[in-house]
């Protein structure tokens, strides 16, 4: 055998136990435990309990709370969790109520079905016009806000519209009295943030 050959061979020989090194390296930094996924919590609306309140001149009520600081509006584009998707409501479309503005018109599709609100939250800033597009999916719903008196009662398969701008800030929440009120029926909320 000549030189060539010999030297052909013997990288050959070098490149395949440098291939298995690799190999049992992968292998054996592989049977490391696995560190287990955290849940965060709701990044969007942090827990009341857990945080301050932002300031506030008016009184609480059963429908009317304080909102957290640190809350988050999302935006069009805000991919939303997996595990939050039924609860966050993303806007379909946010536009300047005139340029140059901060409030912008919101629109929200929010659907009742099985005795829930999906999503639960919708959160805008104060001064924005909120739009919601509410459809009542299995049967017949309302959906009223008692703080900006207001309610839509479309029944089973269709889609009514609320609209109103939000001047005054707090965590409101929106409920179906048709199904048992804030008691016992379905509840969401509409967080409007200083």
């Amino acid at each position: 055998m000549d030189n060539k050959k010999k030297i052909i061979l013997a990288l050959g020989f070098i490149l395949i136990l440098a291939l298995l090194a690799l190999i049992l390296w992968q292998l054996k930094s592989g049977n490391q435990a696995v560190t287990p996924v955290v849940e965060v919590g709701n990044q969007f609306v942090p827990d009341a309990s857990q945080s301050s309140t932002t300031p506030r001149d008016w009184e609480e009520t059963d429908t009317r709370k304080a909102v957290p600081e640190g809350v988050v509006v999302p935006e069009m584009k805000t991919i939303i969790p997996d595990n939050l998707k039924e609860q966050i409501a993303v806007p379909t479309a946010a536009v300047p109520v005139v340029e140059g503005s901060s409030a912008q018109i919101r629109i929200f599709n929010v659907k009742a079905q099985a005795d829930k609100f999906i999503p639960e939250k919708i959160i805008v800033n104060q001064g924005d016009t909120v739009h919601i597009e509410f459809t009542a999916v299995d049967k017949a719903y309302d959906f009223t806000i008692s703080g900006y008196n207001m309610k839509q009662a479309p029944n089973q398969g269709e889609t009514k519209t609320l609209e109103f701008q939000a001047l005054q800030d707090g965590d409101f929440i929106y409920y179906c009295s048709a199904c048992g009120g804030l008691q016992s029926g379905p509840q969401g909320h509409i967080i409007v943030v200083k």
